[in-house]
């Protein structure tokens, strides 16, 4: 993911975390905007480090509020640390 969806995912989960969660960040939910990255980073024929935190099957929709909030902060964390997000 450039540089600018690494940042807009993290507006986005800025958004989701003062949102207690809700997964009203985004239009269609935060599921419906992490598949489009996924896809358009497939259809550019390039990796997306969204693979890395969105395994086979990952549904944000699917998880409790807690477990939102934990996923949330790994990946804001791994943003943060440049851990991902740099491809």
């Amino acid at each position: 993911m450039p540089a600018s969806g690494v940042e807009a995912l993290a507006r986005i989960l800025e958004l989701e975390q003062a949102g207690r969660y809700g997964d009203t960040a985004v239009v269609g939910g935060l599921d419906a905007y992490l598949l489009r990255q996924l896809n358009k980073a497939g259809d550019e024929g390039r990796s997306s480090f969204l693979t890395l935190v969105c395994p086979q099957g990952f549904r944000y929709s699917h998880l409790t509020q807690g477990q939102r909030r934990e996923w949330v902060e790994k990946v804001r964390r791994c943003l943060d640390e440049g851990t991902i997000g740099g491809d």
